[in-house]
């Protein structure tokens, strides 16, 4: 909302926030789904993994809060996911009844 960060998503089931002034990775959000632990960028510092529960399948909807502190996620695992995003932490997982698109 105040148009400093950029959240995506992509089919690797991770959710990153993006520095727009410069184009930088801040944070990766993602579980350990056995696959090589993600690469988090926390203002420029890399970390050797994300100690967050992701989600199972492909995220497809990111949202910010208005101020900016939260972030949703959703996906096809029938799951929205509230994510502090100063820190990286999963606060809370919602099971919905269907895929989550937007």
């Amino acid at each position: 909302p105040d148009g400093r960060m950029l959240a995506s998503s992509t089919w690797d089931r991770a959710v990153r926030l993006w520095d727009v002034a410069t184009g930088k990775a801040l944070q990766c959000l993602r579980g350990h789904d056995g696959e090589a632990p993600c690469r988090c960028r926390t203002f420029g510092l890399a970390h050797p993994d994300c100690p967050v529960s992701g989600h199972a399948n492909y995220v497809l909807a990111v949202c910010f809060s208005p101020s900016s502190e939260l972030l949703a996620s959703g996906g096809e695992d029938r799951s929205v996911k509230i994510w502090n995003v100063a820190n990286g932490s999963l606060l809370r997982t919602l099971h919905v009844r269907s895929e989550v698109l937007s």
